[in-house]
């Protein structure tokens, strides 16, 4: 009887934990990402109560996230940063790849392209085959590049996140991998193609 009191109180210190991160995410999709970061980390010290790694792990990142799409870059990395060294204890390949990934986007935000491609490239060394998910790294990584002028590798980084898009049907990152792309295009003033179709640099 003990045991099982026991396991309905972790229980119960579970499900709370879980919803204070839902309610971080409502927050986060509304444009509240202050009152999303404030559920976050109650959600992030239930967890760390708890001793959950990999949930641990995976809400530190989120709260980063929050931080980065605030545009502060350096509060973020700390997050990121944190979330990435608990996923590698657990190994937890996946959320490696996530950590790198808006590790990468941030030192793009800050404009620390080199720090930004060492991340990112990271993430393909771990990727056996691109997937869909892999469009928002490109997506970063062609900016990193342009952020240095490399136009040819920003072009084929870029031109790969949108056949990936293409190809994923509405993937999430689409519109990003679009904006990119038009970056490049613009910078190198003529026309590019995705997988044999020809798109107009922009005016």
């Amino acid at each position: 009887e003990v045991a099982l009191k026991a396991a309905e109180v972790a229980d119960v210190r579970v499900q709370i934990a879980r919803l204070y991160n839902v309610l971080g995410m409502v927050f986060t999709a509304d444009g509240n990402f202050e009152k999303a970061i404030e559920y976050k980390v109650q959600s992030l010290e239930r967890w760390r109560a708890i001793g959950n790694k990999m949930y641990i792990a995976a809400v530190t990142n989120n709260v980063g996230e929050n931080y980065r799409i605030m545009g502060d870059y350096q509060q973020a990395l700390q997050y990121y940063q944190s979330s990435l060294e608990m996923a590698q204890q657990v190994h937890d390949v996946s959320q490696v790849v996530v950590c790198l990934n808006n590790i990468g986007g941030a030192y793009v935000g800050m404009g620390e392209y080199d720090l930004a491609i060492q991340a990112l490239e990271q993430i393909f060394a771990l990727s056996k085959e691109k997937t869909f998910t892999d469009a928002e790294s490109l997506a970063f990584l062609a900016e990193a590049y342009l952020g240095k002028n490399n136009l040819e590798k920003a072009l084929a980084a870029a031109q790969d996140a949108v056949s990936l898009c293409i190809a994923g049907d509405e993937a999430p990152f689409g519109g990003n991998a679009w904006r990119v792309l038009g970056l490049v295009a613009g910078r190198l003033g003529q026309q590019v193609t995705v997988d044999e179709r020809v798109y107009d640099a922009p005016a």
